[in-house]
């Protein structure tokens, strides 16, 4: 947002140079850009945010299977080889959702950083 206010900027010193026209119009016409982007970015904050979260669904199915899966006692050495390798894919794409979803979270504003010292 920092960036795109200070290209703006710079834009609307340029089309000023170039065509010295009236600086009120321009200035309106780039105070509408700004708005607009500004409006689109928030658009497309609340749409990441509610794709991830339909993702998460499916995937959450997927682990309670494979957990079901796990706990049978007729599993071959082969078969729990195999769920178990699931289930680390799940958990591993599980985690990337639940990262992009906090993100989109931060992105939104919707979160609050609590910092706290930690030993390290």
């Amino acid at each position: 947002m920092f960036l795109l206010r200070y290209f703006m900027f710079f834009a609307m010193l340029a089309v000023l140079y170039i065509s010295r026209i009236n600086t009120e119009s321009i200035a309106d016409y780039l105070l509408c850009q700004i708005t607009d982007l500004e409006d689109m970015i928030k658009k497309k904050e609340i749409y990441h945010a509610s794709m991830i979260h339909e993702l998460r669904g499916p995937l959450s199915a997927a682990v309670s299977g494979t957990d079901l899966l796990s706990l049978s006692r007729n599993l071959s050495q082969e078969d729990s080889l195999s769920l178990a390798i699931i289930k680390q894919c799940n958990d591993i794409v599980l985690n990337l959702i639940n990262n992009a979803l906090d993100m989109a979270k931060l992105e939104a504003g919707k979160v609050e950083l609590d910092f706290q010292f930690t030993h390290v």
